[in-house]
This record gives C-alpha cells, structure tokens and sequence, in this order.
C-alpha cells in the first residue's frame, strides 16, 4: 500500500538553511515540499494557499514573531501542525511556541538529525 506523502511547508528567513531543509525533505520519499515563506508576515498566506500537512517555522524570523504566526494558523485552523525551529534547543522561543500551537521544537543544530523523523512523528502520530 502507497502513502501519500507528507506536504510540507517551510517558513525561514535564511536562504541556505531553507535550501537545506528542501533538500532534506525531497530526499525523502514519504515527503514532499509544497511551498515555502521568507517572513512570519506570509506565513498564514502560504499555509491558507498551500494547506500542508506540516508547517516548519523558524521561531527566530526578524519580520515578526513566528510565535504570533504559529496562532494565525493555528485560529485560521485548528488542526494545523506545526514544528518550530529555534536556534538553541533551551531558547525561550520553545516554550512559547508549545503554548501557541506548535506540536514540536527542534534546535537548528539538529535538523539534519531529527527533522525528519520528526515530521514523520507529528504528521502521523501512532
């Protein structure tokens, strides 16, 4: 039996990190990158257009906050799933963003680690 794959949606203002992350999730085969957003400000936009099943925000984006982001999705839809990416894995940032929605914070030093196996854990909890 063939999963559909995951869509994913990556908000991140660094353009080599947001290179990195594609590449990432095209490698997988259970996985596919639907779009993708430079700033908390289209965050929403990009969720509403693109309806992933997984939002990736970087919580450190300089627009905004990413954390008011998180409860823009999140009230625009309930169910919406997202994971925060934050620089350091005690930041602050984590525990504001559990609290507005999001269902899973990582360090960016553990992407190349976790994320994945992540995306598989929110996307499809057992």
């Amino acid at each position: 039996m063939h999963q559909i794959p995951v869509a994913v949606l990556v908000v991140n203002h660094n353009a080599m990190l947001l290179e990195g992350i594609a590449v990432l999730i095209r490698s997988q085969p259970d996985m596919t990158l639907i779009g993708s957003a430079k700033c908390a400000d289209s965050a929403l936009e990009a969720y509403l257009e693109t309806r992933p099943d997984i939002t990736v925000i970087d919580l450190e984006l300089p627009d905004s906050s990413a954390i008011e982001a998180i409860r823009r999705v999140r009230t625009a839809d309930a169910n919406a799933k997202l994971i925060g990416v934050t620089t350091y894995e005690l930041d602050k940032s984590g525990p504001e963003a559990l609290t507005a929605g999001a269902l899973a914070v990582i360090a960016k030093d553990r992407i190349g680690e976790t994320l994945v196996d992540v995306i598989r854990k929110v996307a499809r909890p057992q």
